[in-house]
């Protein structure tokens, strides 16, 4: 009977709900191409459909290739889900209104691997692709373009909170865009689909150029 009792707490705690806890990212890349005036979005991935879904964004720098923002990017994390966030670097070129058109290159960033007690407050550093564009794609490779991003609890909760692991990030450029083509990612428009790029809104920026 005391095993029995055992056995169910042990049950309830392990069924329990993962409480989520708010991350913030201090966001800067390395290498962008030259003209760039940047700025970046954070997305989430829909885990069913790869819909992305605006989090928020940094303030536009202007001509750097070599960013560091001041601005933090958040997002909600429920440990041990393998969620993942798109992080998306824009050149704003003195627009208020940022399109896809407008999109440098991009980032996988999956959750469960950065926050895991060895590398939570540690640089990390993720290639930019583009998933559209095989030249600029290439172009990126080229010149080293990176983002990079240290995460912290935004409430200052103990960091031992966030110890699940997850799935490994891709290392090259190259095969993040052939795993996302491949359908095991989100992408925007998969080359398999025959569809053109289509010129989208992707955020406002309310509060102007920063």
């Amino acid at each position: 009977h005391i095993l029995d009792q055992a056995s169910n707490m042990a049950m309830r705690r392990v069924n329990a709900p993962t409480k989520p806890v708010k991350l913030e990212f201090a966001v800067g890349c390395k290498s962008l191409p030259d003209g760039i005036d940047p700025v970046t979005g954070m997305f989430s991935i829909d885990a069913v459909t790869g819909k992305l879904i605006f989090l928020s964004h940094t303030e536009v720098l202007r001509q750097t290739t070599d960013p560091e923002f001041r601005k933090k990017l958040s997002v909600m994390y429920v440990p041990e889900r393998k969620q993942k966030v798109q992080i998306n670097v824009y050149h704003a070129a003195n627009k208020r209104n940022i399109h896809e058109d407008d999109r440098v290159g991009s980032a996988i960033v999956p959750l469960d691997v950065i926050t895991t007690p060895e590398n939570i407050s540690k640089i990390h550093e993720f290639p930019l692709w583009h998933d559209t564009d095989a030249e600029r794609n290439d172009y990126l490779e080229q010149c080293g373009s990176a983002l990079r991003l240290t995460v912290r609890l935004a409430d200052d909760r103990d960091e031992s909170l966030i110890m699940a692991r997850g799935p490994v990030c891709d290392a090259t450029p190259r095969e993040a865009v052939q795993t996302m083509v491949n359908g095991i990612d989100m992408i925007k428009y998969p080359n398999d689909t025959g569809k053109k790029s289509e010129k989208r809104m992707i955020f406002l920026q309310k509060e102007g150029p920063g």
